[in-house]
């Protein structure tokens, strides 16, 4: 195919002119900026020239300055796409629904969290409700993680706590979903934190061997003991006399 042969023309700055020289829109809205954001000319003075409003000018050179050549291309910003039930991943849809049947009386904002927490995107409050409402049908009929007195395996339970938490569930829910008080959440979860995997297991609670102090003893309080075991045998209590 023949490449198209450009006219040669006369080079020049009158506006009329250029206006029939150009082919594009882009081209001539740029045409119109090119000696203000090209040689710094006052925007009156080329409103002047081309007839085109002051406040127009400086407006669009300013974006020029912001964005470049794809202002030329954009006269308004582009809308973000509304969000929709429908506009949200399969498994977000999915996810919505799983944790209603898991946790009846989780809230809205919870589920919103979880959601951003796994697929690192939240959705509206109005999408939840719909997804709630409309389906897809849910993946699981029961819990995944028993109550925590219902798990024999220490590390088992306080496993499935962490891993609660690793999802996103907050201390309350995940307290009352395993039926267990906020304060075992907390201490599980400092325990994870601190020692890892070993914070996971059972600690002993064996109370040391306690260490014999004999040698400590006053000869006071060794015949204050003396004192109280002839007092067990019958034997009178030495009685003193008060000092006036």
């Amino acid at each position: 195919m023949p490449k198209h042969k450009r006219v040669q023309r006369e080079h020049t700055e009158d506006w009329q002119t250029i206006q029939q020289y150009t082919l594009w829109p882009e081209q001539t809205a740029y045409e119109l900026l090119r000696p203000v954001v090209l040689f710094g000319d006052p925007a009156i003075q080329r409103a002047q020239e081309t007839g085109e409003p002051r406040t127009s000018l400086e407006r669009k050179a300013d974006a020029f300055d912001e964005q470049g050549m794809v202002s030329f291309f954009a006269s308004r910003p582009r809308k973000q796409p509304q969000e929709t039930a429908r506009s949200l991943p399969p498994d977000m849809r999915q996810l919505i629904v799983d944790l209603r049947i898991e946790m009846p009386n989780m809230s809205i904002r919870e589920i919103a969290e979880i959601c951003d927490t796994r697929f690192q995107r939240r959705p509206s409050h109005h999408s939840i409700k719909t997804v709630l409402a409309s389906g897809p049908p849910p993946s699981i009929q029961m819990r995944r993680f028993p109550p925590w007195n219902s798990t024999p395996d220490p590390a088992q339970r306080r496993h499935n706590m962490v891993q609660l938490h690793a999802e996103g569930w907050s201390v309350a829910s995940i307290a009352e979903y395993l039926q267990v008080s906020k304060q075992t959440v907390y201490t599980t979860l400092k325990r994870w934190v601190q020692e890892g995997v070993k914070g996971l297991d059972d600690k002993s609670h064996a109370r040391h061997p306690r260490q014999e102090r004999s040698h400590l003893k006053s000869p006071m309080r060794s015949a204050k003991s003396k004192r109280i075991r002839s007092s067990a045998n019958g034997a009178c209590m030495p009685c003193y006399s008060r000092r006036e």
